[in-house]
């Protein structure tokens, strides 16, 4: 059975967010959004205590975190909506970064009105653009948006973000 769009994105994602982290160097993990802000309690696949600070981040499953990426996620940034790979690599972003971030950046990229919501405007606009142009602007601003980490954490989001661009690539030859 193939997977649908969401599918393939929450499959790439958890191959990067898998499991259950309390790094106190990590500002996703704290309830407060920042480093000793508020209490250490963590991030299990990608659900963070500074998005989810009522959420039992240790106990959650999978499944749940799938649950919450469709919703939290991958319906607000309309990823049915887009074309895919765009899709995958706005929702990982999304997940990585946080809605409002890679929505906005996606709006500076493609030169809309930056609100931090997809709207209509912002889809016209997205469906208009070259794909692969797009997709290697969004990584640029992604990665400039996050410079000011440590090496570690940097280390890991380029790792990241240059795989998902492989992926991306392959996915738009495939389509195109």
């Amino acid at each position: 059975m193939e997977l649908n769009d969401f599918e393939k994105s929450v499959e790439y994602t958890l191959t990067f967010e898998g499991g259950f982290s309390q790094n106190p160097n990590d500002p996703g993990n704290w309830t407060g959004g920042e480093v000793g802000k508020g209490a250490l309690v963590g991030t299990n696949y990608g659900i963070s205590a500074a998005a989810f600070p009522d959420i039992n981040i240790k106990a959650l499953t999978v499944d749940q975190a799938k649950d919450l990426y469709k919703k939290e996620y991958w319906d607000v940034i309309k990823g049915d909506d887009l074309p895919f790979p765009l899709s995958m690599f706005l929702f990982d972003y999304a997940v990585n970064s946080g809605v409002y971030a890679a929505v906005s950046s996606f709006q500076q990229v493609l030169f809309v009105a930056v609100d931090g919501i997809v709207g209509p405007e912002t889809i016209e606009a997205a469906r208009k653009f070259d794909q692969d142009t797009l997709i290697s602007h969004l990584a640029t601003f992604r990665i400039m948006r996050v410079m000011h980490l440590n090496a570690s954490f940097l280390q890991g989001l380029l790792n990241r973000v240059t795989k998902l661009l492989l992926i991306c690539g392959e996915n738009l030859q495939t389509v195109g």
